[in-house]
């Protein structure tokens, strides 16, 4: 991360009482953060109001500030500023996060000035630049925050995780997902990957003179863009047909709060009305952004299996069910006892691409669990006739084929539901669920 000041000095001498140290302190940090958070919000205004915001709980909480690195001190204000952000956004609900996509055309008009294009030339660069700001839009918040805090703040992957409270393998990640996500945006606008460094450039750019600030403006790079062998592998798994090696299950629905009972799970026999998904070959493996809900009738939470050398079943571990996505790369294998459920939610609606549509591992415990189509507002449908491979290491992938399911409805999530006992070991434990979605 680079900075023109010793923030860890300033802020040793704002502690001590030092009043000229703490006022170049809360000058220079406002002014930095104001930038970050123009880029999430594109509003003048209320990143004016966070920024101050953040400053000031930044001042009340220099007292109890422990660290003195200085990319520590600024990981801790740019969670402050995350935190703030996210605040402000969530009585909207789901409403976007860019409120005016307009391009400011004094700005622009300077531009051209500056580069001596012509009028075709700057209307070109007036488009790229409102599909750069509509494709980040519609990015999930979290994707949007990884690419700002990546490309334009300069910060490294392991500072990233410091903000967003995950570990740098995590943070890699999600800024694959978030850099391909918002290249899907883009080319859906028509802006194919050779535009992809330059918008990203220009929305820099003008977002920097837009907030008046010299020190803004980045030349993004394919180097910036790059989020490591381990985080691309296991990135492609998502994307690519067949490139599972790892013995861990991905499983993906949407949001809701909904509950299993024989009265509302369609079941394939019963079907009188419904859609039979045509077949689409531009489609792509995902795993699940979120949990929408899910069932704990004992209310002594969820446990994972620990394997021990040799994957021999070993003692459980407790998991809190909000890790369980979180820790999806890092062998989560989750037990799932007869009665349990989990509900997991897509960033799209589910799709009957070319060969299996959903899959997910499990061990061999002499039990697989129940799957059901969910769309997100209580309808569930069952998936019956599953083709089963066995894996190395005691698993066995579990696939299903939408090819003339007729569905009730459009699915927008999968629910795992477990059977067996948990004691007996009977129960299911599944890794690595994942499911096509729409282009």
């Amino acid at each position: 991360m680079t900075k023109s000041h010793d923030v860890s000095e300033l802020v040793s001498r704002a502690k001590k009482g030092h009043r000229e140290s703490l006022g170049e302190l809360s000058a220079h940090v406002r002014q930095k953060v104001f930038v970050y958070l123009y880029r999430m919000t594109l509003d003048y205004h209320l990143a004016q109001d966070l920024a101050q915001e953040t400053v000031l709980y930044m001042i009340e909480s220099l007292p109890r500030l422990k660290t003195t690195n200085s990319s520590s001190i600024w990981a801790w204000i740019y969670r402050s500023a995350w935190g703030k952000f996210q605040h402000t956004l969530r009585p909207q609900g789901h409403q976007r996060i860019i409120q005016k996509t307009i391009v400011d055309h004094e700005i622009l008009m300077q531009l051209t000035d500056e580069t001596k294009e012509n009028a075709l030339e700057h209307a070109e660069r007036t488009e790229l630049f409102e599909a750069i700001c509509e494709s980040l839009d519609k990015l999930e918040k979290k994707h949007r925050n990884v690419l700002v805090l990546r490309c334009y703040e300069l910060l490294s992957y392991a500072e990233i995780a410091a903000v967003m409270g995950n570990s740098e393998l995590q943070a890699r990640l999600l800024f694959f997902r978030a850099k391909h996500a918002l290249k899907r945006h883009l080319q859906n606008r028509g802006y194919g990957r050779k535009y992809f460094l330059t918008s990203l450039t220009l929305f820099g750019l003008i977002t920097g003179m837009q907030a008046k600030s010299t020190s803004a403006a980045v030349t993004v790079t394919a180097n910036m863009l790059k989020a490591g062998a381990m985080a691309t592998t296991l990135g492609a798994v998502t994307t690519k047909t067949g490139l599972i090696a790892t013995a861990v299950v991905t499983i993906g629905l949407v949001a809701g709060s909904v509950h299993v009972c024989n009265s509302n799970v369609a079941k394939p026999k019963e079907l009188t009305q419904g859609i039979s998904l045509a077949v689409q070959n531009d489609t792509q493996w995902e795993l699940p952004l979120q949990i929408i809900t899910s069932n704990d009738p004992e209310e002594n939470g969820w446990q994972a299996v620990s394997l021990a050398e040799g994957k021999e079943l070993s003692k459980t571990v407790p998991l809190d069910i909000q890790t369980i996505l979180a820790r999806q790369w890092e062998n989560c294998y989750v037990i799932i006892p007869e009665g349990h459920w989990i509900e997991f939610g897509f960033e799209r609606p589910l799709v009957n691409g070319v060969g299996f549509d959903i899959r997910y591992d499990c061990l061999e415990t002499g039990n697989f669990p129940d799957l059901f189509l969910a769309d997100g507002q209580g309808q569930t449908f069952q998936l019956t006739n599953p083709i089963v491979e066995p894996l190395e290491d005691r698993g066995q992938r579990v696939s299903f084929e939408l090819t003339n399911v007729i569905i009730p409805f459009e699915p927008v999530g999968i629910r795992i539901q477990g059977r067996g006992f948990e004691g007996q070991w009977k129960a299911p434990v599944v890794f690595n669920l994942e499911a096509r979605i729409s282009p």
